[in-house]
């Protein structure tokens, strides 16, 4: 809990930094105001009342034959992702805060065990990909039973990983309550149901990175065919749209929305998150890319670089030492998809929500950066900054009523 925070603390003091240098268009104070009412609502889960919470962190932090998964990191990064209950605060009660930041935690952790199982696991496509919609679908299944799910998943994982089994089936059933007892389930959950399945279809067609099935034209023809809200997406666009799950966790949260967002409203914060995780994927793959390098994983950043060159750059025993001519057209794609992911969100949620994630998301991942992580923040920060501002500033000559 106490790393968690520290990383919250931490983002909301780099962020408001950042504003102050670069001028983002909203005010540093907004930001510090966000960041220090969701620091205290984590703090405020150890207190009476929020039991659930801290019995279900009992439990993940138990004994677990936890290997390859790293529960610290999935932890801390599911209360980072607890600012996202900022975006329907005024519409939560009380009780129903710790629930959502519970069930992002739960989340967060499911898709973080599914994805290393994926990641160490000799899984051929089809393999993957019934094990991962197997996997995020019973978060959402109205039939869902344990004792079935459990005997499913043990003969799906691989023999060496199987330890992890019993952990996924009782953070399912977990996830699983949370959402079917979340006072706003109805015409949220389908719509998450369809997030995990494209969420699970990416995370399947990434075996193609992996040797033995390494393929990058066949993920190339995959990747083309998913969805994405814009006509020029690329197939890495759309691959890295759908490799990474923002948009699961926003849904998560609507659950737990006491008055029921609009259609229209859900409609363009869908398409707001998919920009959203574009730009993880993105920078998140670009701030390991020499380590997944090192272990034979070709992520979305590498692919997105070097294009019809990434053969060549695979078969090299160490990658080239990256230079701006190699990610500069990284950064300005992920900065020009944080700004349609805040111009998407603020037709649905007028104000500085949406620009504050825009702007924190790239501080979070770049901050990782072991090595030129400075230039490539500077670099990303300025390219964002003069979109947002002027984004924000005519955003706000709008009248409410034209929002959605």
């Amino acid at each position: 809990m106490e790393a968690a925070v520290a990383v919250l603390r931490e983002l909301g003091r780099a962020t408001s930094a950042a504003n102050e240098q670069y001028d983002f268009g909203f005010l540093s104070s907004f930001a510090e105001e966000q960041f220090d009412r969701v620091i205290a609502e984590v703090q405020g889960t150890r207190s009476k009342g929020n039991e659930e919470f801290v019995r279900m962190l009992a439990h993940l932090f138990q004994d677990w034959p936890h290997e390859p998964w790293n529960r610290q990191q999935s932890f801390v990064r599911g209360v980072a992702m607890g600012l996202l209950t900022q975006r329907f605060r005024g519409n939560m009660a009380v009780d129903d805060v710790p629930r959502a930041l519970a069930a992002i935690v739960s989340y967060q952790c499911q898709q973080d065990i599914i994805d290393d199982l994926i990641d160490h696991g000799s899984y051929s496509f089809p393999e993957a990909w019934a094990l991962c919609r197997r996997c995020l679908g019973a978060s959402t299944d109205p039939e869902f039973d344990p004792d079935t799910f459990a005997d499913e998943v043990f003969v799906m994982v691989s023999p060496d990983l199987r330890p992890l089994s019993e952990l996924l089936v009782w953070n399912s059933a977990r996830l699983n309550e949370l959402l079917r007892a979340a006072p706003n389930p109805g015409n949220v959950l389908p719509r998450l149901a369809q997030v995990n399945e494209e969420v699970s279809f990416a995370q399947a067609a990434t075996t193609f990175l992996r040797s033995p099935f390494r393929d990058p034209g066949m993920l190339k023809k995959m990747a083309s065919t998913m969805w994405a809200p814009h006509t020029d997406a690329t197939w890495y666009d759309r691959l890295a749209g759908h490799a990474s799950w923002a948009a699961g966790v926003y849904f998560v949260n609507a659950c737990f929305a006491r008055n029921h967002p609009s259609a229209e409203q859900l409609d363009a914060e869908r398409k707001a998150w998919f920009c959203y995780d574009v730009v993880i994927t993105y920078l998140d793959h670009l701030a390991t890319v020499e380590e997944d390098f090192q272990d034979r994983i070709t992520n979305v950043a590498l692919l997105a670089m070097y294009g019809t060159r990434v053969r060549s750059v695979l078969s090299a025993p160490k990658l080239p030492e990256l230079t701006e001519w190699d990610y500069g057209g990284l950064l300005a794609r992920a900065a020009e998809f944080s700004c349609r992911a805040a111009t998407w969100g603020m037709a649905a949620k007028p104000g500085d929500f949406y620009p504050l994630v825009s702007t924190s998301v790239g501080i979070a991942l770049l901050s990782v950066r072991k090595r030129d992580g400075g230039a490539m923040m500077e670099r990303y920060l300025l390219r964002l900054s003069d979109r947002l501002r002027d984004l924000i500033m005519r955003r706000r000559t709008w009248e409410p009523a034209t929002a959605m």
